[in-house]
């Protein structure tokens, strides 16, 4: 993990045991990163994207606000969401 702040990795890592699965990058998977990139998503992100959606997870969590703005433009049912508001959000739905 590349976040730089102690505190804030130490909390997105206590996020990735409500659920964790390994997934094997393939070629559709790289495809579709490829075409994420163009929307101004970073590779390592893009990569991130195309593997939630390929697993039709609901949401993929990160507090990188380029990430989350930049990914509003692509047309996909995945929502890119920060934690807090995820958290926020399912509570109100519970």
């Amino acid at each position: 993990m590349k976040t730089p702040d102690l505190n804030k990795r130490n909390k997105a890592l206590d996020l990735y045991k409500i659920k964790k699965e390994n997934i094997v990058i393939n070629d559709i998977i790289v495809e579709r990163a490829n075409e994420i990139k163009k929307y101004g998503i970073k590779p390592i992100d893009s990569l991130h994207f195309a593997s939630a959606e390929y697993r039709n997870v609901n949401a993929l969590l990160t507090v990188d606000k380029e990430f989350l703005n930049n990914s509003k433009q692509i047309n996909s049912s995945l929502k890119v969401v920060n934690p807090i508001n995820w958290f926020m959000e399912e509570i109100e739905n519970d």
